[in-house]
């Protein structure tokens, strides 16, 4: 079994966890996350990763974050971990490439809600427009000492001649 094969079924049994908690059955969760039952099914059953976008829709279907789901995977992971005997000295991604890049949330914090989320999205994208320019400008000047730095180092220039 792949590393990604056990992504799968690890998130397809966090899933399916989660909807029993809610109560919620597969033709249920199908009409409050906007995916098709197949799909469903074959998350659950561990045979697909869902992309982000799924996740996102099922984890709002359920109520809960992107993050928490995923992280209920990794803790079903990390207690099949001693089950099994790694048959490898490099250590074994838990999730698919594409959860590289989710969202990462310090340990003890709360998921951010979907609403909080739009709004944290909307004032750093502000913040990063307002700081941009001056970012742009710093690295410019440190970029050009540097190259000038380099080259005086390479030629035995040195423009103080008082060292």
């Amino acid at each position: 079994m792949t590393a990604g094969d056990r992504a799968a079924e690890y998130f397809g049994r966090a899933l399916a966890a989660a909807r029993a908690e809610k109560g919620l059955k597969r033709m249920q969760l199908k009409d409050l996350s906007g995916l098709s039952y197949p799909y469903i099914s074959e998350i659950e059953n561990g045979g697909k990763y869902p992309s982000q976008r799924a996740i996102q829709s099922l984890a709002a279907a359920l109520e809960i974050s992107p993050s928490e789901l995923i992280a209920r995977a990794e803790q079903i992971e990390t207690n099949a971990a001693g089950d099994e005997p790694s048959n490898s000295s490099y250590p074994v991604l838990s999730s698919s490439p594409d959860q590289a890049f989710a969202p990462l949330r310090p340990t003890g914090t709360r998921p951010i809600a979907q609403g909080e989320n739009d709004v944290i999205s909307r004032l750093t994208e502000q913040v990063l427009q307002a700081v941009e320019p001056r970012l742009r400008e710093w690295l410019h000047t440190e970029i050009r000492m540097a190259v000038a730095d380099e080259l005086h180092s390479q030629k035995g220039i040195d423009d103080n001649p008082h060292h």
